[in-house]
């Protein structure tokens, strides 16, 4: 069975509500919807809003990104991501300090190691 989602077409970035739930509570975010992307990327707050740290982590790593030069983070694991209507049970996310954009209501990056599991068909210029 297919679903049908809208986002808006004339938005420069093609970007993507998600629910992310972690250890201690869970919280909508927007994501920008990016193919180019190896990993999911979240905004650091986000993460210790859902009550992780980088104490949880699994991994140190670094990465080119939106955010500029070279930056380090972490990845851990969270409860869950659900997008599209389909869930992720525990995801390897990538934790970065996103600054230069987090004041415009983005939160990070939906990333090709989530996207490719999912089968979608992209209609933009109908906004679906």
């Amino acid at each position: 069975m297919s679903r049908l989602y809208k986002f808006h077409s004339s938005e420069v970035l093609p970007v993507v509500t998600v629910r992310l739930v972690g250890r201690k509570k869970s919280k909508l975010v927007r994501l920008i919807f990016d193919t180019g992307a190896a990993t999911t990327q979240i905004h650091t707050p986000v993460i210790d809003f859902l009550g992780y740290s980088a104490a949880d982590g699994i991994q140190r790593v670094a990465a080119y990104g939106p955010a500029g030069p070279i930056q380090e983070g972490y990845c851990l694991k969270v409860e869950n991501l659900k997008v599209f209507g389909k869930d992720f049970m525990h995801p390897v996310l990538s934790v970065y300090d996103f600054d230069n954009f987090a004041d415009s209501g983005l939160h990070g990056l939906l990333g090709f190691d989530l996207i490719r599991q999912m089968d979608l068909e992209l209609r933009g210029s109908r906004g679906e």
